[in-house]
């Protein structure tokens, strides 16, 4: 006997006494695994969520042997962000056998819901939320053995009011040292959130990671990653982020299981404020290079000019006064100062082991861009034509470092230069790219 499909937001004919223990007061939702209700032990009245695996509708003894294995990893797991396991059980209702796993009910919205009514999130929001969940993963990673998720997404990921995060639906749940050959070749999880490892059937600590990731793509960004992405995800796309944060998130996505932060518990070391990045190597620079900027005259020239015309002025108009002078020379002093970083400027780009560093210096400061070789997609060499305002146009070279979709413009005195210097570079990242 088959038993018909109930509507989304009904109750089935069992929903009174389900296993002579619960009640079934709401339909919650349902899976690709199940269908899930809100209840209650009839005992006690204590509030529960059931999620119910129908042998007939199924069709799939796959799907009975996920469900089993969740229930028998959830029975083991414990850890105040994942709701606690309460019964597993099995009932036979109109011919059909029902699988039925209760745990805690979490009551509150999910991460999608959120975006979904509130908007894209904002930088630091998404850090909150980051922290929040990647305790839960080095939990679930330092078990012995270790467990993956490995459906880690914005649906499944319930805030509460209060601000208290839980991590739900273990379906696609796995045991990393009991995986079955039965399921070798199968990938679970949701598409756009899933590494390509995983889409191979073969999960590991790290694909959690990176679904995570893109769990805090959406979050930014209020739209689902594209499915079946085979390569770096968000180099083409700007994002809300502080240029730390950008390159924490990007290590945290790499398309290469090797390249992304090593553990849950390290990833959040490195987005803690006071480390953004990994510290840099005590030894010196494999190669430094310095640029020299000479900004377009014009500049200058309005300086020059200024001061010219308030000496002017003050030849024929002020009066002969010592103290006049001084205050004149001093206010000339102040504008030269102001004025004078904004043509006397240079570069210097240093390659270390597994990072560069893009020091853009001035004559009393000096900012700081660093960032992982790994990110650097292009390297080229640009030539570009100022046209000057009543005068003649002028050529200037460029080497341009391409971190992602950031250029960083560094002016050569010819294309020579720039040339070797990239030719220098080169061997470097092809390196670094091919491990």
């Amino acid at each position: 006997m088959i038993v018909p499909q109930q509507p989304q937001n009904s109750l089935p004919s069992f929903a009174t006494n389900l296993g002579g223990r619960y009640s079934l007061t709401t339909a919650l939702g349902q899976g690709g695994m199940g269908r899930t209700y809100g209840g209650q032990v009839m005992a006690t009245g204590q509030p529960v969520a059931i999620k119910i695996v129908s042998l007939h509708q199924s069709r799939d003894w796959k799907v009975i042997e996920l469900f089993e294995r969740e229930a028998k990893i959830l029975a083991q797991l414990d850890h105040p962000a994942i709701p606690k396991y309460l019964d597993y059980f099995e009932w036979e209702e109109g011919g059909d056998l029902l699988f039925c796993l209760v745990q805690e009910w979490v009551r509150g919205v999910s991460l999608r819901q959120w975006v979904n009514k509130r908007g894209p999130m904002l930088e630091a929001d998404m850090v909150a939320i980051a922290q929040r969940i990647l305790p839960i993963l080095s939990y679930l990673h330092g078990l012995n053995p270790p467990v993956i998720h490995r459906d880690i997404k914005p649906d499944n990921l319930i805030l509460q009011p209060k601000g208290d995060l839980y991590l739900v639906d273990f379906g696609a749940v796995q045991d990393v040292y009991r995986n079955s050959v039965s399921y070798a070749s199968t990938f679970v999880g949701t598409l756009g959130y899933m590494p390509l490892e995983q889409l191979r059937g073969h999960s590991r600590p790290t694909s959690d990671l990176y679904s995570l990731g893109m769990t805090l793509q959406f979050l930014l960004t209020g739209k689902d990653p594209a499915p079946l992405v085979l390569d770096r995800p968000l180099r083409s796309q700007r994002l809300p982020l502080s240029p730390e944060r950008q390159a924490w998130l990007m290590r945290l996505i790499a398309p290469s299981p090797e390249d992304r932060w090593p553990s849950g518990a390290i990833a959040a070391q490195h987005l803690s404020p006071d480390s953004p990045l990994s510290p840099s190597p005590s030894t010196p620079p494999l190669l430094t290079f310095k640029f020299n900027w000479n900004f377009s005259g014009q500049i200058l020239s309005l300086l020059i000019y200024v001061l010219a015309t308030m000496m002017i002025i003050y030849r024929e108009n002020a009066p002969d006064s010592r103290t006049l002078q001084h205050l004149f020379l001093l206010l000339s002093a102040l504008i030269s100062a102001i004025c004078l970083p904004f043509f006397y400027h240079w570069n210097t780009l240093n390659l270390e082991k597994d990072h560069f560093i893009v020091y853009d210096h001035y004559v009393f400061f000096t900012r700081k861009h660093r960032g992982r070789i790994e990110d650097i997609f292009n390297l080229e060499y640009r030539l570009k034509k100022i046209k000057s305002k009543g005068g003649p146009s002028r050529l200037e070279h460029y080497v341009v470092l391409w971190e992602g979709v950031k250029p960083y413009w560094l002016r050569c005195e010819s294309e020579a230069v720039a040339q070797e210097i990239i030719a220098q570079i080169e061997p470097i990242l092809e390196e670094k790219r091919n491990g």
